[in-house]
């Protein structure tokens, strides 16, 4: 099933503009965080944010705004990473 919302993510994200890389760099960070592994899942999340998926842009800034106090001690909060990323959604359309 996982396999499956990586295809299926990966043709939306095509047709967005964005690559199958980012697809499935989100849907393991998808995976690990319906895990509540979330420093698992930082860091495919950072590169499917910066291959350009707004979604992962958006999810990024949030965690990185609220780090610790939602994610726990493995996601350091970086207030102004976390706006940066923001903006960058928010210029993305999203």
């Amino acid at each position: 099933m996982a396999k499956l919302n990586s295809y299926i993510a990966c043709i939306l994200l095509l047709s967005a503009g964005a690559s199958c890389q980012a697809a499935d760099d989100l849907a393991s960070a998808q995976e690990m965080f319906d895990q509540y592994r979330y420093g698992q899942g930082l860091a495919p999340l950072e590169r499917a944010a910066r291959s350009g998926d707004r979604q992962a842009r958006l999810s990024l800034g949030m965690m990185l705004i609220h780090g610790e106090s939602l994610y726990g001690q493995e996601v350091q909060s970086r207030y102004q990473a976390g706006v940066e990323w923001l903006r960058l959604a928010a210029g993305d359309g999203c």
